[in-house]
């Protein structure tokens, strides 16, 4: 490969160099948009402006920043799209060029001398997860495909709470100390010794990077499925675009921006709608008459970004103006929690707006039985499982249009939409089922056959099971 600049100065940059300079690629120097930069030093490489690439007009660029989609469009206004090469690239031109005989040779040097095992087992990625929707997505899943006979093993790194009825099945991966290079060399050893293997892609991590490396190395023995859990990132899915096998999207919408926006072949995607580990039979009172506080749910991280909690004074403001009768329930914390808690006693509204903190699992099903309304304006999400949890419930969904709502929302028949930041919409839908009381139960159980019918955890399995057969048969394996 010829010259190569890293666009970016920020962690990814940094997890990208760790990598590269242990690798035959040779960085010419990094670029970034922040005119106070030029000129000083990164990892031993200049910084420079963007103009650099009219005068290095051969040079290869690395989008090594969380702004991908802004930097290609700058690229392409420089006419220097065409330049633009993913870390996937990088590392397979560095397999197929110059590090295929290193992986070989390490699989013979850490190999039992027994054949590879005949079926192929499912490797699932949680290697960057915390604990939320992601987490559980990983352990359910991996859990159900174990009960059905599968060699199923979840990658964690040690940080992450213990699961004991999946012990056997978790590989701990300790990143304390470690560079992004040796961890990236420690996963590539781990998988070699588990091919053939399907893996299950969460995130864009050192896991990624070594599955595909070995992909590179075995092309028959390594298959990628991406699930694409939330509507953002799409440069990160498209930058491994050559490698992966699958798309599993959450959503029809994240399913149809691939398509439609990125170019991903068809075939390449499919939708799978989420599953809820438990529904229940729902018979439950709603707030029908007019004497009774209509009753809000908002279970929701209290967060400026994504889900705008930062906002949640403007909308009491509008409540108030339309004399809604309500009591707003929050459950969550989050750094926008000290502002609404001072907004609510400044207003004189603690009667009309409770803040109950972080709720458990079980907590938060019965503080959702219990409210009227489930409330979202988010910015974007995948599918949010907690909408999910609150239809199935009963409650009837006031949410911005963001990706998943339009799989499981009609407007006007079983939930009502607003166009993201319109909270001013939010409030009139809020008003309308104030004034319409009636129309709660007709919603709410529409909401709770819904989900029943969409989103049990054996049809989602069964939906993953069909995926895993026909990568074997692309595969003619």
């Amino acid at each position: 490969m010829e010259k190569l600049f890293l666009f970016g100065t920020g962690k990814i940059s940094k997890k990208y160099t760790q990598v590269l300079k242990q690798i035959p690629v040779e960085i010419e120097g990094y670029i970034d948009n922040d005119e106070n930069k030029w000129g000083d030093q990164w990892y031993d490489k200049k910084i420079y402006s963007p103009n650099v690439l009219n005068q290095e007009k051969d040079s290869y660029i690395l989008i090594a920043c969380a702004a991908k989609e802004e930097i290609r469009k700058q690229l392409t206004e420089m006419g220097k799209i065409k330049k633009v090469v993913s870390f996937g690239q990088i590392l397979g031109f560095c397999s197929h060029h110059l590090m295929k005989n290193a992986i070989i040779n390490m699989d013979k040097q850490i190999s039992t001398g027994e054949e590879s095992p005949a079926d192929r087992a499912i490797v699932i990625d949680n290697f960057y997860g915390n604990w939320g929707g992601a987490e559980d997505w990983c352990h359910v899943v991996a859990s159900a495909l174990i009960e059905q006979n599968n060699n199923v093993y979840v990658i964690e790194n040690k940080k992450q709470p213990y699961i004991e009825k999946l012990d056997e099945h978790i590989i701990h991966i300790d990143t304390e100390e470690k560079s992004n290079y040796q961890i990236y060399q420690e996963l590539i050893q781990m998988l070699i010794q588990i091919r053939p293997f399907v893996l299950f892609n969460v995130w864009n991590s050192e896991l990624l990077w070594a599955a595909v490396t070995i992909k590179y190395a075995y092309p028959e023995d390594v298959l990628i499925a991406s699930s694409v859990l939330n509507d953002g990132s799409y440069e990160e899915w498209y930058d491994w675009a050559d490698v992966t096998d699958q798309y599993v999207c959450i959503s029809s919408k994240i399913q149809r921006r691939l398509v439609e926006h990125y170019k991903i072949k068809g075939e390449k995607t499919c939708q799978i709608s989420p599953f809820i580990e438990k529904t229940r039979t729902v018979h439950r009172r709603y707030s029908t008459e007019k004497r009774m506080p209509l009753k809000i749910g908002y279970p929701c991280r209290l967060e400026k970004s994504q889900k705008r909690a930062d906002l949640i004074p403007v909308l009491l403001e509008y409540l108030e103006s339309r004399k809604v009768h309500y009591v707003l329930n929050i459950a969550g914390e989050g750094a926008c929690e000290r502002e609404i808690k001072n907004y609510i006693e400044r207003e004189g509204l603690c009667e009309k707006v409770k803040l109950h903190g972080k709720l458990t699992r079980e907590e938060l099903s019965d503080f959702l039985d219990d409210q009227d309304i489930y409330l979202n304006f988010s910015e974007y999400e995948g599918t949010s499982l907690t909408m999910l949890e609150a239809m199935a419930s009963g409650c009837v969904p006031i949410v911005t249009n963001v990706s998943g709502v339009d799989d499981f929302i009609e407007p006007d028949v079983n939930g009502l939409i607003a166009d993201v930041g319109d909270l001013r919409k939010i409030a009139e839908h809020i008003a309308f089922l104030d004034k319409h009381r009636n129309v709660l139960s007709e919603y709410g159980y529409k909401c709770v056959n819904i989900v029943h019918e969409k989103c049990g955890l054996d049809k989602y399995i069964a939906n993953i099971q069909e995926v895993l057969k026909s990568l074997e048969k692309v595969e003619g394996i």
